[in-house]
């Protein structure tokens, strides 16, 4: 991971001073300004984000709107071309949701942060998932079925809507005030210690 969380934070913080400061340059230079005033911010490491994005105007006491495409704070490239995503809860609401969350946001972050149209499954997505505890049979099935993945063999994309979709849950990822259960393997702890509590009620029994 390359941004910590305070440093996150502290870019949300700031947001509000960087957009202020911003509008006072010209519009063809502001997302190169924005680029420079991140990059300073957050230690010299440049976001990737979409060229075509503009400052957003709004009050101190507002969360910033995430632009269409926008996926600063969410993954980025680091200097020596690896990927990397920076985002610690999903806000799933459970393990199904968390598997298609990750996943739409996974494709729309990977294809713009490394410039690729498509991601491949087996070497991308697959291993992803698995680090966030959630494939299983219903993730394969759900990658297999899901009307919002483009296939093309391994390689994996999504259509217009699933675009869409992604960049709303990339906003809720980003809005403190969007809360949400669900955490890496919280389903399997929750299952063994339902066990545990059988087994024990069990031997009371005997």
């Amino acid at each position: 991971m390359v941004i910590e969380m305070t440093q996150y934070e502290k870019l949300m913080k700031e947001f509000p001073e960087i957009a202020k400061v911003i509008s006072g340059f010209p519009e063809a230079v502001q997302p190169k300004a924005f680029d420079v005033l991140v990059s300073s911010l957050i230690g010299g490491v440049i976001p990737v984000v979409q060229s075509s994005a503009k400052p957003v105007s709004m009050k101190s006491n507002q969360l910033p709107q995430v632009p269409s495409g926008d996926i600063t704070g969410i993954a980025m490239k680091t200097q020596d071309g690896q990927f990397h995503f920076s985002v610690r809860d999903i806000k799933a609401t459970n393990q199904w949701d968390a598997a298609k969350r990750l996943t739409y946001v996974l494709i729309r972050a990977y294809t713009k942060v490394m410039g690729t149209e498509t991601v491949s499954r087996k070497e991308v997505i697959n291993p992803f998932l698995t680090s966030w505890r959630v494939y299983d049979g219903n993730t394969r099935r759900f990658l297999a079925n899901d009307p919002g993945l483009v296939r093309n063999g391994d390689q994996f994309s999504l259509d217009i809507h699933a675009e869409q979709e992604a960049d709303g849950f990339i906003r809720d990822i980003l809005n403190t005030e969007v809360t949400a259960k669900w955490k890496p393997g919280s389903t399997k702890r929750g299952r063994k210690k339902k066990n545990s509590k059988d087994s024990a009620e069990s031997s009371d029994e005997q």
